[in-house]
């Protein structure tokens, strides 16, 4: 007899046992006769660890994307409004909001203190959790991003408008704030604003905006233009009632 004979009989008629003492059975192997394959653990406990090893991945996915959620949260939302939530707004602002999500976009104005970027972080954690590559930018600073590229030239303006106009959501605060003397924006604002209202009505993506001016203002501050794109682009919302930082500061 051989000793590959005597090696395939022995593997055969050995016996292995798992941890819990249960006895393991060889998985036949047909280009190998005689010489099965022993796993390292009965049935019933390979069975449990493919289960645990399932638990764990899972785990560990919802793990990743709750770092990823938190990480765009912090990026997007203001420490101040880190918070915001949907739930926390008024019915009346709420369900007017939850109807345009996410299809429309919405054009939030009123006197300050009323609630307005509150609002607009509490849509823009609404969509970040649902998976939406939302921006958020002011008004005046992006103004001020805008026209430093003038001093630097490895970046351009449509360097800062590109990822604007091809985001998932855009929320843009504070529009119509820097005004000049004459109580108007410049052309090159004006210019600005065109190219992003224009890239994005064309994609069909919403976009929010926040001011302390109504649309016939904005007209008056920009041109009509403007007022004209914010009505076909936008819900137009009047958030009133009283200041909150002063209510807050009497609370104190």
């Amino acid at each position: 007899m051989t000793k590959e004979v005597v090696e395939s009989k022995l593997s055969m008629s050995e016996e292995r046992y798992c941890g819990c003492g249960a006895k393991i059975e060889p998985i036949p192997i047909e280009w190998r006769p005689g010489r099965p394959h022993w796993p390292a653990r009965c049935r019933a406990c390979e069975q449990r660890h493919q289960a645990q090893r399932q638990r764990r991945q899972i785990r560990l996915r919802r793990r990743a994307r709750q770092q990823i959620l938190r990480r765009r949260l912090v990026a997007t939302i203001p420490q101040l409004f880190r918070r915001a939530h949907i739930r926390h707004l008024g019915e009346v602002v709420r369900n007017k909001l939850l109807v345009l999500v996410p299809a429309r976009g919405g054009y939030l104005y009123g006197a300050p203190g009323r609630g307005k970027t509150y609002s607009l972080c509490a849509i823009a954690r609404l969509m970040i959790t649902e998976g939406y590559n939302v921006r958020r930018v002011v008004w005046e600073r992006l103004s001020l991003e805008i026209r430093d590229t003038f001093k630097n030239n490895h970046t351009s303006e449509l360097d800062l408008i590109g990822p604007l106009i091809d985001c998932d959501v855009l929320i843009i605060e504070d529009v119509g704030t820097t005004t000049s003397t004459g109580g108007t924006e410049s052309d090159f604002n004006l210019r600005v604003l065109l190219t992003i209202l224009d890239g994005r009505l064309e994609a069909c993506r919403p976009t929010w905006f926040s001011s302390n001016k109504s649309v016939e203002q904005l007209a008056d501050t920009f041109d009509e233009r403007i007022a004209s794109r914010l009505c076909e682009h936008c819900t137009i919302i009047l958030l009133d009632g009283p200041d909150r930082r002063k209510m807050f500061k009497r609370s104190d």
